[in-house]
């Protein structure tokens, strides 16, 4: 159909050791080893509008492997101690759905709105099972209006 696209796409990693993505310096919340992206646009005459979904699978949360010791060899060896820290938290598998819309005001104009995360999809962490809750944030959407302008 006239004035439709799609765009889709899907990231399988397989690392050697799955723990070493996560000890990556600022790695925030980590690497998932599976992400997905699903992108419906929309375009009639000056209307542009369109929907993308982010898929991000179970992921080890970033700086979160506490009592393991990393040997230059890429091994890891547990630290056992008094308050039995070895373990890993994680981040739960998570979808966004982002809409944006935009106008043609004039060939120098453009209005536009953005929503990213409209639904508020939680963050939700925790340690080595799901009962062990360390978060469940909902940050809400993040809104933004305004003109895009070009001379």
């Amino acid at each position: 159909m006239k004035g439709l696209g799609v765009t889709a796409n899907f990231s399988h990693y397989s690392p050697k050791e799955e723990r070493l993505w996560a000890l990556v310096p600022n790695a925030g919340d980590g690497m998932a080893l599976d992400q997905g992206n699903l992108i419906l646009r929309y375009k009639y005459g000056k209307f542009k509008a369109q929907i993308a979904a982010t898929w991000t699978a179970k992921r080890i949360q970033g700086g979160a492997l506490t009592g393991l010791t990393l040997g230059t060899d890429g091994s890891f060896t547990p630290v056992t101690t008094a308050n039995n820290t070895n373990t890993t938290a994680y981040q739960s598998a998570r979808w966004v759905i982002s809409p944006s819309a935009e106008y043609e005001l004039s060939r120098y104009a453009i209005m536009f709105v953005s929503v990213n995360n409209v639904f508020n999809s939680a963050k939700f962490n925790y340690q080595e099972r799901d009962v062990f809750t360390t978060r469940n944030g909902n940050y809400g959407a993040s809104i933004n209006v305004g003109v895009k302008g070009s001379f």
